[in-house]
């Protein structure tokens, strides 16, 4: 058998299935058709697998199940580029020179004064619904795409037609412009809705939000505009959320939350409340669905409460807003161990949320501005009070781990810690209160930790302690205050003591305070990751790095706090103007001298390397000094005194080491 008998025997087979397509018999179902006999190759040229019966009868009821289903435009997911120029490319371009015809028609028809301007703006209308008439019908008999295109078309016509009634020509009042443009946006999402189709959604969208900006009322209401911005999210918003429409939603979110900000300030208080409560709980319900967008209208439902205006008696309105959408906030957060830094996620096998972590965080931010917002002149007479009032219930709920989750206390705490080192550190006064508020606060959370078996609370303290130090180097000293004995020498003092007692017994390895002795306590410090496992074993182990360093800290305290305090003594015990200088220098250097010889002493009755070291680092320090300070500024007996002072205490460190040293020798 010759090629032209194997197509002849080829086109004969098509024949018979599509004859047994019509009768709806499947060819596999269907009698054996007299030229359905197996085509043999005529030579041994012809490979064997263009024998078409050497198929399995799996691909003939597959391709036969292909043919008889409908082709629809949603099936062509990978157009070639004939096909996408032939029913996209096509079809924007004259679904774009129609529009451009018939506005430059109208043009012409308004320069010319053909026809009058309503009989324009009925032409461009009545033209629009016949369009989208067509459109629909054509979608309808199956091509979607150009019916879809068509009923755009056809609202674009509605929309210019009306808005030319409203702006240009005034025929008809800039309120119902606004409304019959929203008519037409929310009659093109219905079709979108029916159609499924994203791109006219938000098409629709986009007519909708922009009504009020491109028709503008003489005497616009911002109570009206919010109310037809909540009415396009509960209809615009609703469908593009069952549909899932991620763009339309994005725009109608960012949208509306631009002009609803822009005119909140104009708006009545008990309306701007209410539309900022309602989205911003909307937003919240799909927050996990869509986080970006729940963070924008978040973020706006509270710029609005803060722009609302508020009249007298009014406040209590504001501020139970802000309330209202904090305790939304609140009540997730107590059934969720995903805010960091929680330590019960590990055991309930889940990650933090930087979204949920997010939201918590800003909750106390946002609220603060509120309140400040509703009673400016009661916050500023009272700075620090609003942060203190919030620090209470988030204190109270760290403390007690309230919700359903038990051990969930962390992130109320460090709120609660950082709302009330804000309140210390905002108060009035001359600031050495709110240090003396912070070192109480630190050694209260490492209290705490030991009475409950916690060790969270002793990170908190050490914020404490950072807050109290920031405070402590802006307050401005009096300049007759006594030397070692005022108000800022006494507040010095305090904090050297509560690095003391915090590093000699509040803050302990808990793994030590059990009797045990961890594994992962022994690490290095460097060691520990930033990852949430490893976080948990440098919250749960308390590494003795930290001890060291407030054992540091308190030795440069003290230090530098005798130092200074020494300068200002000097200053004030009656010497000339011109011996105060020489005095400080060899007092400076005096007390450097014994700090190196008692640090030296005190590492060897503790046998202590950590502690000599820090001796001998003191003692090149004062070398240093005295060799380039002393040697250059001071006078030749206070000079002398400097060199006795520094030498009796060199040569006496360097006995201890030598008796240490032959100690050594002799076991």
């Amino acid at each position: 058998m010759d090629i032209q008998q194997q197509l002849a025997a080829l086109e004969r087979r098509v024949q018979h299935l599509e004859a047994l397509a019509q009768q709806g018999i499947a060819p596999d179902e269907s009698p054996e058709s007299p030229d359905a006999r197996p085509l043999r190759p005529a030579s041994r040229r012809v490979p064997q697998r263009d024998n078409l019966d050497a198929r399995p009868a799996g691909t003939a009821r597959a391709l036969y199940e292909a043919a008889r289903k409908p082709v629809s435009v949603r099936d062509f997911g990978d157009l070639n580029v004939e096909q996408w120029f032939g029913q996209r490319g096509v079809l924007a371009a004259g679904v774009l020179l129609v529009t451009l015809a018939g506005a430059y028609f109208l043009k012409i028809a308004i320069d010319r004064g053909w026809i009058s301007p309503l009989a324009r703006c009925l032409a461009a209308m009545l033209g629009g619904l016949v369009v989208a008439a067509l459109g629909w019908r054509r979608a309808a008999r199956g091509t979607r795409t150009f019916g879809a295109a068509l009923i755009g078309l056809g609202a674009g016509l509605v929309y210019l037609g009306i808005w030319a009634a409203a702006s240009w020509y005034a025929l008809i009042a800039a309120e119902w412009g606004i409304a019959g443009l929203a008519l037409v946006a929310i009659a093109t999402s219905v079709v979108a809705y029916r159609l499924d189709i994203e791109l006219m959604g938000s098409v629709a969208a986009i007519g909708a939000l922009a009504g009020p900006v491109v028709i503008v009322a003489p005497d616009s209401s911002a109570d009206m505009l919010l109310l037809y911005l909540a009415g396009i999210a509960a209809t615009l918003g609703v469908a593009a959320v069952r549909r899932e429409w991620h763009h339309t939603t994005r725009l109608i979110v960012l949208g509306s939350a631009l002009l609803a900000v822009a005119a909140a300030d104009s708006a009545t208080a008990i309306l701007a409340c209410g539309y900022a409560v309602a989205g911003g709980i909307a937003v919240l319900a799909f927050r996990h669905r869509w986080p970006g967008l729940a963070v924008v209208g978040f973020l706006a439902a509270w710029r609005i409460l803060v722009e609302a205006p508020i009249v007298a008696g009014q406040a209590w309105l504001l501020i139970g807003s802000g309330l209202l959408l904090g305790a939304l906030i609140l009540r997730d957060a107590m059934q969720t161990n995903q805010i960091w830094p929680d330590g019960a996620v590990l055991e309930h096998a889940e990650r933090w949320s930087l979204r949920e972590s997010f939201f918590f965080y800003a909750t106390p931010i946002m609220l603060h501005s509120v309140v400040a917002a509703a009673v400016p002149d009661w916050a500023t007479l009272h700075p620090g009070a609003i942060a203190l009032v919030l620090a209470v219930p988030y204190l109270i709920m760290g403390f007690l781990r309230v919700g359903t989750l038990r051990r969930s206390r962390s992130p109320f705490a460090l709120v609660g810690t950082s709302a009330a080192a804000l309140a210390a550190l905002n108060w009035p006064g001359n600031g050495l209160g709110a240090v003396v508020a912070l070192l109480g606060m630190a050694l209260l959370w490492s209290w705490l930790d030991h009475l409950q078996q916690q060790s969270d609370g002793r990170w908190y303290a050490l914020l404490a302690l950072g807050c109290a130090w920031l405070q402590f180097r802006v307050v401005a000293r009096a300049a007759d205050g006594a030397a070692f004995v005022d108000a800022y020498a006494l507040t010095q003092w305090l904090g050297l003591l509560v690095l003391v007692i915090l590093a000699r017994g509040l803050w302990r390895i808990v793994a030590a305070d059990r009797g045990e002795v961890s594994a992962d306590a022994r690490r290095p410090w460097h060691a520990l990751g930033i990852n949430q496992d490893d976080f948990f074993v440098l919250n749960d182990t308390l590494p003795p790095v930290i001890v060291r360093l407030l054992w540091v800290s308190a030795g440069f305290l003290l230090i530098a706090g005798v130092t200074q305090e020494l300068s200002r003594l000097m200053g004030q015990v009656g010497l000339a103007v011109e011996v105060i200088p020489l005095a400080s220098g060899l007092a400076v250097s005096a007390w450097w001298a014994l700090c190196a010889g008692a640090l030296v002493v005190f590492g060897f009755s503790r046998k202590i390397t950590a502690v000599r070291i820090a001796g001998l680092v003191v003692a090149s320090l004062a070398v240093v000094k005295v060799l380039f300070f002393d040697l250059a500024n001071l006078d030749q007996l206070y000079r002398v005194g400097s060199f006795v002072i520094l030498g009796v205490v060199l040569l006496w460190v360097a006995y201890l080491y030598h008796r240490q040293a032959a100690a050594v020798e002799r076991e």
